[in-house]
């Protein structure tokens, strides 16, 4: 019987090093995570697909994940609107250059999202939506229905973290036409490691960039 070899330990990459390698990203184009054998950042193109959901199991890394798309942006020029109902390290975007809005109320209005919409100047705007399964049925769940698929123009895109453990399409509510875009990434109980997917018909094993307030 052959022997198996042991994999050596990866060294963690920080968001720094990954976002310094990203020269394809832009305000649309988020950072999300990093494969290959030579180091190579990843992420969709949400004038694509506008829709992305970030997957998996409960403390697996979503929310981080999601916070370091939501950097990347930041740093390309795009305008955030954060959603963050629950207690989330996208909290601390709160007041940040570039963010339009972050909403905590998971009860918002339609009329105050709407308004909090036309408020983003810059000519590219992310939703940026953590705990995505809270917005399902509310008032603006139609607005992210719209957003999702592209309804807005493609100056608009979404980008979500549900609680689901895989990125399987839901029969109701707004995240079922995110899921259906089939692009996403699938993250292990293994923090930090998972499958991206971009919708080419290819699943990258991947690892999420360290924030320095996590390294």
């Amino acid at each position: 019987m052959a022997r198996r070899h042991s994999r050596p330990e990866e060294k963690a990459v920080s968001y720094e090093e990954a976002l310094a390698l990203h020269t394809r990203g832009g305000p649309m184009r988020p950072l999300v995570a990093v494969g290959g054998d030579v180091l190579t950042p990843l992420g969709p193109d949400l004038t694509d697909v506008p829709a992305f959901v970030i997957a998996g199991p409960p403390r697996t890394g979503r929310s981080t994940a999601l916070l370091v798309a939501a950097e990347s942006l930041l740093a390309a020029g795009s305008g955030l609107v954060v959603l963050a109902p629950r207690r989330s390290p996208l909290r601390r975007l709160r007041g940040r250059p570039g963010v339009a809005a972050l909403i905590t109320d998971a009860e918002v209005t339609a009329d105050e999202f709407r308004q909090i919409l036309g408020s983003v100047p810059e000519e590219y705007g992310v939703i940026v939506v953590d705990d995505a399964e809270l917005f399902t049925g509310t008032e603006i769940d139609s607005d992210l229905a719209r957003l999702a698929r592209g309804g807005s123009g493609t100056g608009w895109g979404v980008l979500a973290v549900g609680d689901a453990e895989s990125p399987a399409p839901d029969r109701t509510g707004w995240m079922g036409g995110v899921k259906r875009n089939r692009t996403g990434m699938l993250l292990s109980p293994q923090p930090g490691r998972g499958l991206l997917h971009l919708g080419d018909g290819t699943l990258r094993p991947v690892r999420v960039p360290l924030l320095e307030a996590a390294l």
